[in-house]
């Protein structure tokens, strides 16, 4: 069994400690029906989840660390045999923590991880990994010197609508367009005021859609497409929300191939649904809500993934292939070391938008940096993600 240390107790590091202590992630679930329209059959087909459980549980959370004594005092009310401490460095020296969760702002996630993978911890850290490209090399070496597993939560990818177009991109023969329309990420005015107001500036938030939303939706791309060899774009920032950072862009990536594709990410739409379509020689498919259908050399095909605990399951299936890489040596699902392609994608985008031109991939992280830091720290000259200090959460 494998004990956990979850660093962050805000929304997110809330829910793993709620879902873990729960055996979620060690629940024996399988993949709800799936429903198949086609012209010639219909069907019910189910499909194994990545990472489904095993008889025996995999992890407990042992200890957690939050910057609100309100809410480690909760913990030990409501969990005595669980620490809570202040400070992670208290944690990560606990013997009885093999790996931990880092749920905490995104400019320490960097640091954070550093500090466990030198402490000899597995981490599974929310995205993104860090604020700097060769910083995500430099941890990636850290663990794999050591030994240690160490993912990105990327849920997406276990997603099964997304697993299924990836089983299908083949048959749709060379690619030649992708456009991708996402648009679940609207954020009233209130989503960045009051007890949030640190999201939105680029010193405590680190960047807008691009980067705290949409970059699920960028991961995926690279992951079914490979990395695009171009990026221009087109960004606004602060155009909708009295923020600093991004609220819109449109950026248009290019293959040395031929193939080009289209991606928009907005906080300013509301109840408008995602659009993903990719047309190849041999066909098309379109993902539409939670509708895929499929033209392949004539034959049509729709399958609609309806679950509306679809979030939580994706997640904590990832969690469980986290868990099962330290015990049985599972590959991961979403290896940290690729959230950099993601990443790589935003500063693209970011960097077309500053300097007005096409911007190759992969990005030069120090030449990006120079003009990043300006923005996130006020001043030139220092690392992304350096000398952080957890924020209350």
């Amino acid at each position: 069994m494998v004990r956990i240390g979850i660093i962050g107790l805000g929304n997110m590091g809330q829910r793993y400690l709620q879902e873990i202590t729960a055996g979620m992630a060690d629940a024996d679930r399988a993949e709800p029906a799936v429903a198949v329209e086609s012209a010639a059959a219909s069907q019910t087909a189910g499909r194994a989840e990545i990472g489904a459980g095993t008889a025996a549980p995999l992890a407990r959370v042992t200890a957690v660390c939050s910057g609100s004594r309100e809410k480690r005092e909760r913990v030990e009310q409501e969990m005595p045999e669980v620490l809570a401490v202040s400070a992670a460095e208290e944690l990560l020296a606990r013997k009885e923590v093999d790996a931990v969760v880092i749920a905490t702002p995104n400019q320490t996630h960097a640091a954070l991880t550093r500090q466990a993978l030198l402490h000899g911890k597995h981490v599974l850290v929310e995205k993104p990994v860090g604020l700097s490209l060769d910083e995500i090399d430099e941890l990636d070496g850290l663990a794999r010197k050591a030994g240690l597993c160490f993912s990105v939560m990327f849920q997406l990818r276990v997603h099964p609508a997304f697993r299924e177009l990836k089983r299908l991109l083949p048959a749709l023969g060379d690619l030649e367009r992708i456009c991708w329309r996402v648009t679940q990420y609207y954020r009233p005015q209130s989503y960045y005021d009051g007890s949030r107001s640190w999201t939105g500036k680029w010193r405590t938030d680190g960047g807008g859609v691009l980067l705290n939303q949409a970059i699920h939706q960028l991961d995926l791309w690279q992951h079914l497409f490979g990395l695009p060899d171009e990026a221009v774009a087109s960004v606004r920032f602060g155009a909708f929300r009295d923020i600093e950072v991004e609220d819109q862009a449109t950026v248009m990536f290019r293959y040395r191939g031929g193939l080009t594709g289209t991606f928009l990410a907005t906080v300013d739409e509301e109840g408008t649904g995602d659009r993903l379509e990719v047309a190849g020689r041999n066909g098309r498919a379109v993902l539409a809500g939670d509708r895929l259908t499929t033209r392949i050399r004539g034959e049509e095909r729709s399958l609609v993934f309806s679950d509306p605990d679809r979030w939580r399951k994706d997640r904590m299936a990832v969690v469980t292939n986290f868990l099962r890489g330290i015990e049985e040596g599972t590959p991961p699902v979403s290896p940290a070391h690729e959230g950099k392609n993601s990443l790589g994608m935003v500063f693209a985008a970011w960097l077309s938008a500053w300097t007005n031109r096409w911007v190759s991939l992969p990005v030069d992280d120090r030449v990006f940096q120079q003009r990043y830091l300006a923005l996130v720290q006020g001043r030139p000259g220092t690392g992304a993600g350096s000398a952080v200090k957890i924020q209350p959460c």
